[in-house]
């Protein structure tokens, strides 16, 4: 058996409290880290719901058009390459604004099928206030119950 001397024990006490040090020290950077980790998911998490509201607007304004019908897109005219017109502006719960527009082009029924080229487009705003925007297009056709006021 071996016997420790009084000076070998005061070591032993003291490298035990250094040990103790490093070990808070790992356990506070591995915190640190985690709660980085957790923001960044959150960020993130946030960048994807309005991305998917973005896109769930727009595809409500798509409906909303297709709802009024080729008829109705054609009555007008056919538009320029550059008109854009206002699908009006849509605030979600939160207060965040998604002000939406579309355009459209008429294709005419020489061999094909009436039909109304539409592109709706969504703005909107990330997480760190850059402007982003979500483009959907569709092709909205003439109904054979049209009837002859239907251009």
């Amino acid at each position: 058996m071996r016997l420790q001397t009084p000076n070998a024990r005061r070591r032993q006490r003291g490298s035990t409290l250094l040990e103790a040090m490093i070990a808070g020290s790992l356990l506070a950077l591995g915190m640190t880290g985690a709660l980085v980790l957790l923001q960044a998911s959150s960020n993130t998490t946030r960048a994807a719901v309005v991305s998917s509201e973005a896109v769930d607007y727009t595809n409500a304004l798509l409906d909303q058009l297709s709802a009024r019908g080729y008829c109705a897109l054609s009555a007008a005219g056919p538009p320029s390459d550059t008109t854009s017109y206002d699908g009006g502006t849509v605030v979600d719960a939160s207060g965040r604004a998604f002000p939406r527009s579309y355009s459209y082009s008429l294709r005419a029924p020489a061999l094909t099928v009436a039909a109304a080229n539409v592109v709706a487009t969504t703005l909107w705003q990330d997480n760190l206030g850059a402007n982003r925007r979500t483009v959907i297009s569709a092709t909205i056709l003439r109904g054979p119950d049209a009837g002859t006021n239907c251009p």
